[in-house]
């Protein structure tokens, strides 16, 4: 099976442009504001029970995607 190195390089510029440097704009852009350090301090201002609620969910949502990648 032979790849096309250009055709690769073209389609790995273009994920790069699409997804990968949008979504570091938007994490520099939050750090820089201190979005991300006042939503972690609200997360840990949470009571108990939200914080056990969004364990579960995050394990249920582990759990569905382990059972797709097997």
């Amino acid at each position: 099976m032979k790849i096309d190195q250009e055709e690769f390089d073209r389609k790995a510029q273009h994920i790069l442009d699409t997804v990968v440097k949008p979504q570091v704009a938007r994490y520099e852009k939050a750090k820089a504001e201190g979005t991300l350090r006042r939503l972690t301090e609200e997360i840990k201002k949470d009571p108990w029970h939200v914080k056990l609620r969004r364990w579960w969910k995050f394990k249920r949502w582990m759990w569905k995607h382990r059972a797709r990648s097997i």
